[in-house]
């Protein structure tokens, strides 16, 4: 599982390498991060920026699709 790799993805909003991450290890969409993010609550914590707001939304929609997101990622 490469839960670094797909963060460094959502990161730079790569949107491919996030929807190939996910098509090869599907169970990537419950990993969290250090601070208990999963990515879809990664995403939501970059700067926004309306320069790429379009792939940010884009993003957004293939971590929806990719599953459901654990509702529990912040409880201890």
């Amino acid at each position: 599982m490469s839960k670094t790799r797909l963060f460094q993805a959502i990161k730079a909003l790569d949107v491919d390498a996030v929807a190939a991450l996910l098509d090869a290890q599907p169970e990537l969409i419950r990993v969290i991060d250090d601070r208990r993010r999963n990515p879809l609550h990664f995403l939501c914590s970059l700067p926004a920026d309306p320069r790429t707001s379009t792939r940010a939304l884009a993003l957004a929609r293939r971590l929806l699709d990719a599953g459901p997101v654990p509702s529990d990622a912040r409880r201890p």
